[in-house]
């Protein structure tokens, strides 16, 4: 499945960025169905121009149909989100895996920023591949079944969620001061706490 989405934002380019950057753990507040984005690892691979964060997501498990949930458990809709953050490009090259069943499915793209005259434009693409049958756990009399209620139930948590984040951005870039009192600068990666290990 292709995923491609845009947005547009009337700010300066490394102001969006800057936001998406110090922004992304309180997105959830403005995705719907996503109850966390925990930052789990943040490496510096070249300082103040590459970095790695691990995030674990987590959708809601009410999206799990009633008669499903006995053989989808909640932890199917966790997913570790893989960023490597080039600072200097504006690009977030992404990849999610599944928290718990590392196999079950693979979505990789990217957040690519980009100037348009004064708009800065936010392309959002990526490719996701759902591998229901190797959900474990599940009765052979609802596998068949399975795979398309689990191949629906995923496309339901990631696509939306990479779909809203561009209204998340929207908010927080009008709401500069709510929640966090500095912002900092992402030209100045010194004022950005670096954070390494398991939270």
């Amino acid at each position: 499945m292709k995923i491609e989405i845009a947005g547009r934002f009337n700010h300066p380019i490394g102001r969006v960025y800057e936001v998406m950057y110090k922004r992304f753990e309180q997105f959830p507040s403005r995705i719907p169905n996503v109850l966390e984005i925990r930052e789990m690892e943040r490496k510096v691979l070249v300082e103040g121009t590459h970095e790695q964060t691990v995030h674990r997501w987590t959708a809601d498990s009410k999206l799990i149909p009633g008669f499903a949930r006995p053989f989808i458990k909640p932890e199917t809709l966790q997913w570790l989100g893989i960023a490597d953050w080039k600072h200097g490009e504006r690009v977030v090259y992404f990849d999610f895996r599944s928290h718990v069943f590392r196999n079950l499915y693979e979505c990789k793209g990217e957040f690519r920023l980009r100037e348009e005259g004064a708009v800065t434009a936010l392309d959002i693409n990526a490719h996701l591949d759902i591998y229901a049958d190797r959900l474990p756990g599940v009765p052979n009399w609802f596998a068949k079944r399975a795979v398309g209620v689990i191949e629906k139930l995923l496309m339901n948590a990631i696509e939306p969620s990479l779909a809203a984040l561009p209204d998340a951005v929207e908010y927080y870039l009008q709401h500069p001061d709510e929640s966090l009192a500095d912002p900092g600068s992402i030209d100045a990666p010194d004022r950005y706490p670096i954070r390494s290990g398991l939270n």
